[in-house]
């Protein structure tokens, strides 16, 4: 007895009537449908090759941005909203390798997970892919103690692993809760789908969850606390500049909610509830800052036009605008950020819910997301064919990644997206963000009043009437995650190592970066091998050097000053290769072309000749030349070794491929890229790196536009009708268009004419486009045909 007393004194059986539960950490494992991401492109993406922010095309051989795309803000916006805005909208990816190597192939199998569990609620993570937290799910006030299996998901849980192509690296997966920290770029980051470290800490309250990382755009380190208190979940994200300048910085914890609508694949089913507008977002703010026109503009909230161009958006006498604090009213895709009043005395701090009878019930009722931030937002799909076609899961595994119907809710440190702040040297900045159900609402109806504000007073009462939610506990629990946050994470609490990076950026500056994390060192690992080289022994093996060409890279100034340094004896043709990829990434072009001629002397390589490639902007015949030679040497590689797909030339050479053929159709000449693809089927032996080669999906649409340009339309519908194009996801006009001319082109060919614009409609009816492809962006009732 007096041992049963002393455990529950400790907390560790619960105890009725609401004592706290003790959460603990464990590894487990989840079943989910997985495509690999596959390794990364080995071919150098520089910053003028950028769109204009994250999902521009996975390859962009041309300059398409070759200026800082600023952001544009209209005046109807208040000074918050100019304050810190990004001098350039683009997203580079040097130092990172773009990760545009998965496909739609996915196995079913049990991913191994790390959980915080107590009697009424259970945390997800993965460190594989980002330390997400795939899933926090909580159980019914009415169920039993062993009912575990009944646990609902508070999130959007992807039953999917899924890459599409969107986020800085272009591999972004759905769902659940990311964190997003770079330095000051825009779009879900680097570590996305990529490994972090992850550790235990253990506490008086319980197990804490760490993830953290180095950061190699800016040097700089991240790490979120994980914790579990009864249904309550909090994170506490801090990051620390361990330089001696002050860094740009862009933080957004980004929730995936699950979403229904009163229109399309996310109406719910026949049954309980049906025929109700769906999810309600439910937040204290009295204006929205959106980008619907174009351009991030200021609207009343939650009523306003989502095409109109002016700040002073009032609605037609009698005709109101529809609320779109319910997304299934968003005529469009939408980044919704909300201005909120600052009173403690009606909400204690910022907060963003989603409501929703047909998923949470009326126990549950939605999740609440609390914060001190500056930024809330949400961002919604909108209505139309796309929107539907991209929250569809089909059985046949075709067709849009993105795994089923959710809507973003998001906090960030500045009031938008468009917007950083400084992280000054040596300077730490922490915070904390709660997640929880909103149990025991009082008056549950409210919630959906007509009157916005009803809800809005209904969520802010039970926020302050809540004893784990109110202002005094929220302090309670920033302080005591403050202080787990200076706790240090030692090497036998590493429970996963993520990254070589931070661990080699030690040795290269000799000094910890962080007095609260550890990074595992790896230094046989071949991406950074290269690296501890020139660190320890002042220039690069032998091994190295006769390789094809680097597996990484680094384009900071210390790497820059050491390859510099270790050169000063001759040097390499590496060293001069890096420093010239290093300068174009600067933009000083003549400079990169310099060094990458003075590399080829010493011996040639095919990203060499890649490199002066796409350094070619105006002379075509000669870029074609640069780009033939880069080709055949990597083909010559590819015939001195025995080689895989896995291979890093195989990845190097698909990855090439798809460069210059696309190159080259952005000059307009199918010809040449034929002959690339010809090159490609007759000087490979290895069939399956052929295979893979011609599957990837820039080769495959260049396949095809070479068959449309020899008057072949079967041989180009065969191809679109096998293939979905996932790294493609955000460009499903171009592959649309493909299938339509495909099938105008038989058309035209049976027929012996060119086809009139209403015979070109009657075929685009009578051959829509294949599930798999994509929709166009009709909304509902759109297209119906008039009698």
């Amino acid at each position: 007895m007096a041992l049963i007393l002393y455990l529950l004194l400790l907390g560790v059986f619960s105890v009725p009537n609401g004592a706290a539960r003790i959460a603990r950490a464990s590894l487990s494992t989840m079943e989910l449908e997985v495509a690999e991401t596959g390794p990364g492109n080995l071919i150098p993406t520089f910053l003028w090759q950028a769109g204009d922010a994250e999902g521009s095309t996975a390859v962009s051989p041309q300059a398409t941005q070759p200026r800082p795309a600023e952001p544009t803000v209209d005046d109807s916006c208040g000074e918050a909203i100019f304050e810190g805005l990004m001098p350039d909208m683009r997203d580079p990816a040097l130092p990172h390798l773009i990760q545009d190597g998965y496909t739609l192939n996915r196995t079913k199998k049990a991913v191994d997970v790390y959980t915080l569990e107590n009697d009424l609620a259970i945390v997800t993570i993965t460190p594989q892919w980002g330390g997400k937290i795939w899933d926090f799910a909580i159980k019914s006030p009415n169920m039993s103690k062993n009912e575990k299996s009944e646990y609902k998901s508070l999130l959007f849980r992807n039953p999917l692993h899924q890459p599409v192509n969107s986020g800085v690296l272009k591999a972004y997966t759905a769902g659940g809760i990311e964190f997003n920290w770079s330095p000051g770029i825009v779009g879900h980051t680097v570590f996305t789908d990529s490994q972090v470290h992850l550790g235990k800490l253990s506490t008086e309250k319980g197990d804490v969850i760490r993830v953290w990382e180095f950061d190699r755009f800016n040097s700089t380190v991240w790490q979120v606390d994980i914790f579990l208190e009864d249904t309550v979940l909090w994170i506490h994200p801090s990051i620390t500049n361990p330089n001696t300048h002050s860094v740009p910085g862009y933080w957004w914890t980004n929730a995936g909610i699950s979403t229904t609508t009163q229109y399309g694949v996310c109406k719910p089913k026949e049954g309980m509830f049906f025929g109700t507008m769906g999810s309600r977002a439910i937040t204290p703010a009295y204006a929205v800052v959106n980008n619907a026109a174009g351009k991030l503009i200021n609207a009343s909230w939650p009523r306003f036009e989502q095409s109109c161009c002016s700040g002073d958006q009032r609605p037609i006498p009698d005709v109101p605008y529809p609320d779109l604090s319910y997304p299934g009213n968003h005529a469009t895709d939408m980044d919704a950020f909300f201005r909120i009043w600052k009173d403690e005395g009606t909400h204690p701090y910022p907060y963003i819910a989603m409501v929703d009878r047909t998923i949470y019930g009326d126990e549950i009722n939605g999740i609440l997301h609390g914060h001190t931030l500056n930024g809330t937002k949400m961002w919604t799909w909108g209505q139309n064919k796309v929107t539907d076609w991209s929250q569809t899961l089909r059985k046949d595994g075709t067709g849009s990644g993105w795994g089923g119907c959710f809507t973003e809710q998001q906090t960030g440190v500045m009031p938008t997206q468009s917007q950083h702040f400084l992280l000054e040297a040596n300077e730490t900045k922490q915070w904390t963000e709660y997640f929880t159900p909103l149990l025991n609402i009082k008056s549950a109806h409210n919630l959906y009043s007509p009157n916005y504000d009803d809800a809005v007073e209904e969520v802010n009462a039970w926020i302050n009437d809540n004893n784990k939610t109110n202002l005094k506990n929220f302090d309670e629990m920033n302080e005591f995650l403050e202080r787990v946050s200076q706790m240090d994470i030692t090497a036998k609490d590493v429970l996963v190592a993520g990254q070589p990076w931070g661990a080699l950026e030690e040795k290269l500056q000799k000094r910890k970066l962080s007095n609260t994390v550890v990074f595992v060192s790896n230094s046989e690992n071949e991406e950074v091998k290269q690296w501890y080289e020139l660190i320890e022994n002042g220039n690069f093996s032998k091994d190295t050097l006769s390789s094809f060409g680097p597996l990484s890279y680094g384009v900071s100034t210390r790497w820059q000053d050491l390859l510099e340094h270790t050169a000063e004896n001759g040097g390499s043709w590496l060293h001069n290769l890096h420093l010239g990829i290093i300068q174009a990434e600067q933009g000083n072009i003549e400079r990169a072309q310099d060094l990458t001629r003075k590399s080829l002397d010493m011996q040639p390589s095919s990203l060499a000749y890649r490199n002066l490639a796409v350094f070619e902007q105006n002379n075509v015949t000669k870029r074609h030349l640069l780009y033939n030679k880069s080709l055949f040497i990597a083909i010559d590689e590819l015939k001195k070794q025995t080689v895989t797909i896995k291979s890093p030339i195989s990845i190097y050479t698909a990855n090439l491929v798809s460069e210059i053929t696309q190159s080259f159709l952005a000059d307009g000449d199918t010809s040449s890229t034929s002959t690339v693809l010809n090159i490609v089927t007759e000087n490979i032996d290895n069939k399956k790196v052929v295979e893979l080669i011609m599957e990837r999906d820039l080769v495959v649409q260049a396949r095809i536009t070479v068959f449309l340009s020899r008057n072949m339309p079967d041989e180009a519908i065969g191809l679109l009708s096998n293939h979905s194009f996932p790294t493609m996801s955000l460009y499903r006009d171009d592959i649309l268009d493909l299938w339509d001319n495909a099938w105008a082109t038989k058309a035209m060919h049976d027929r012996g004419r060119i086809l009139t614009p209403w015979e070109r409609h009657e075929q685009r009816r009578a051959h829509p486009a294949p599930g798999s492809l994509g929709a166009r962006a009709e909304w509902p009732n759109a297209g119906a045909r008039a009698n």
